[in-house]
Formats: C-alpha cells, sequence, structure tokens
C-alpha cells in the first residue's frame, strides 16, 4: 500500500513539474528535480521517514496549487 501511494506521489508530481513547464527548459528542470528527490531516496526503508517524505512532496503540490489559485485571484482582481 505504502509503496503504491509513493508511485501515485511521484507521478502526480511529474505531471505537476510537466503542467508547470511542459517541454520548456523549466519544465525539463523540474521533472529532473522531481526524479532526483525520489531516486536520492528511493532505498529508504524506516516508515516514519517515508512518511516524512511523503508529507513534503504532498505539501509542496498542495503549496503550488494554493500559489496557483492566489495569482489567479490577484489577476482577476486587477481585471487580467
Amino acid at each position: 500500500m505504502l509503496e503504491r501511494s509513493t508511485v501515485a506521489l511521484f507521478r502526480d508530481c511529474l505531471r505537476l513539474a510537466s503542467h508547470i513547464g511542459g517541454d520548456s527548459p523549466k519544465g525539463i528542470a523540474l521533472k529532473q528535480l522531481v526524479k532526483d528527490g525520489f531516486h536520492k531516496h528511493k532505498g529508504e526503508t524506516d516508515p516514519a521517514k517515508i512518511e516524512q517524505l511523503r508529507e513534503d512532496a504532498t505539501r509542496a503540490l498542495s503549496n503550488y496549487l494554493v500559489m496557483k489559485s492566489l495569482n489567479r485571484a490577484t489577476d482577476s482582481d486587477r481585471g487580467l
């Protein structure tokens, strides 16, 4: 179960990086950052550490979505 959730989170992070930057240099760099982050901890076996890493990745996704929503709200307030 934990493995499946981690894989799903990895895919979500890659999709988000692709959504943000597409095939631009920014998107490629973001996707590589996601891959490097997950690869760095692929041998982790401590359940508490794995859960902390998953929470960190989830928080990063949530923070991005909140910032994007705030930017949209600010843009609509300015009439953009």
